[in-house]
């Protein structure tokens, strides 16, 4: 390849021909060369043409900036509203927290206008109330708990503000159907103020006592906040005395069985740990057994009373309708079949407080066919050692007898025996 070093020429085109693997055309190199002969200090072309370059360079750059900076102010003024509505979710978490407070001021930016909206607050939504614990003593146990919410409505899509306080309710339960109950009121919020609808509405108060079982009407305040309730002041420790009494008879020496049904509170007096009784059953004696046993060795009407109470001073009593204890008798049947039908198959004198006791049967002839000496036993018109049934017919019996009370029971007759 021909070396152009002759002049600027090559210089400036040499490396752009160094790779060239012929000459170019002699004309075409020719009008190349003489086109390159009008620069004759390549370094002023330049430094002519430098001032131009610089120009459009810092236009281009202003350019730039003023696109840059109008897509920014857009993002600016697009991201603008939710920024506001942040910082108000912010500003309404903390007045979510702050529970004292009756309005809610939001503010929205709006083109760099700040415009503040005032909504009052709409009052309690929601009550949660938890069982009331009884308690007997004199220190206060904790019966109730309400929660009064109230609400921001959701104007202009604004997020949920809610304003709250608690309400404590300390009950001590009246005793033994006296005035003696007791209410204590308190809130987490010092500035809630309460009133009783009862006595004297206008009359801001924290603490009653005094008070027989029966519901109360009150009302809490916090500013424009207010919430009417209820608080119920139970009587507690109610003895109900009651008993009932089972016998086989009601005779001399027959025991009676007492069942005691007395309850404290409505609960079964054995579910209670404090509670005593004591019995009188008419005859000067009496008992402080929960369920007694008791035998009468005399006769007559008796009326049996319990009383029962417990530790604090609750008591009552019952009185039942007269029992009648009869003295040592005996009735006799007249007549028997003893045919295995079931029905009265058994000549059996009807005993009542014996406490020794024969019983013989005698024949139209006046010969012995049986005896016994057990109450409880009866002849079943055997003779002869229970080998031989009786002809039908009358027989008679003597009956010899000692009654509890100590009574002697003679009787005699005849029993008609019938096939």
């Amino acid at each position: 390849m021909k070396t152009l070093n002759e002049n600027k020429f090559d210089e400036l085109f040499k490396e752009r021909f160094s790779n060239y693997s012929e000459n170019p055309p002699d004309a075409v190199f020719n009008k190349i060369k003489n086109t390159a002969s009008n620069f004759n200090n390549p370094a002023s072309f330049w430094k002519k043409g430098g001032f131009f370059v610089s120009i459009a360079v810092v236009i281009i750059a202003i350019s730039v900036v003023l696109i840059v900076n109008s897509f920014n102010t857009l993002n600016e003024k697009q991201i603008a509203k939710p920024i506001s509505q942040n910082n108000l979710i912010a500003e309404n978490n903390i007045l979510k927290n702050n529970i004292i407070a009756i309005h809610a001021e939001t503010s929205i930016v709006n083109n760099n206008n700040v415009k503040t909206n005032k909504t009052k607050i709409i009052n309690q939504q929601e009550i949660v109330v938890k069982s009331a614990v009884i308690d007997n003593s004199d220190n206060f146990n904790s019966a109730n708990q309400i929660t009064v919410k109230s609400i921001l409505p959701d104007n202009n899509q604004l997020p949920e503000i809610q304003s709250e306080f608690e309400i404590q309710i300390n009950v001590k339960p009246a005793t033994c159907h006296k005035h003696n109950g007791k209410i204590s009121l308190s809130s987490d919020i010092a500035d809630v103020k309460f009133y009783c609808m009862d006595f004297n509405p206008n009359k801001q108060i924290t603490f009653i006592d005094n008070l027989n079982a029966g519901t109360y009407n009150f009302k809490a305040e916090l500013n424009t906040v207010s919430k009417n309730f209820i608080v119920n002041v139970t009587d507690s420790g109610i003895v109900k005395a009651r008993f009932t009494h089972y016998e086989i008879t009601q005779a001399i020496g027959v025991p009676v069985y007492f069942s005691n049904k007395s309850t404290v509170d409505g609960k079964n007096f054995d579910e209670i740990s404090d509670v005593s009784f004591k019995w009188y059953f008419g005859d000067a004696l009496n008992s402080f057994e929960p369920n007694p046993v008791h035998n009468y060795n005399s006769i007559g009407p008796f009326t049996i009373s319990l009383v029962a109470y417990n530790s604090i001073g609750c008591k009552d009593s019952t009185i039942s309708l007269p029992l009648s204890i009869a003295g040592s008798a005996i009735d006799l049947p007249n007549i028997f079949s003893p045919n295995g039908d079931g029905i009265n198959d058994v000549f059996m004198p009807a005993v009542t407080a014996v406490r020794n006791f024969e019983c013989v049967i005698f024949n139209t002839n006046g010969e012995t066919v049986y005896k016994w000496n057990n109450p409880e036993q009866g002849w079943d018109g055997k003779i002869n050692n229970g080998l031989q049934m009786a002809n039908p017919g009358i027989y008679f019996y003597i009956i010899n007898a000692v009654g509890i009370d100590g009574k002697v029971l003679k009787e005699k007759g005849f029993v008609y025996l019938l096939k």
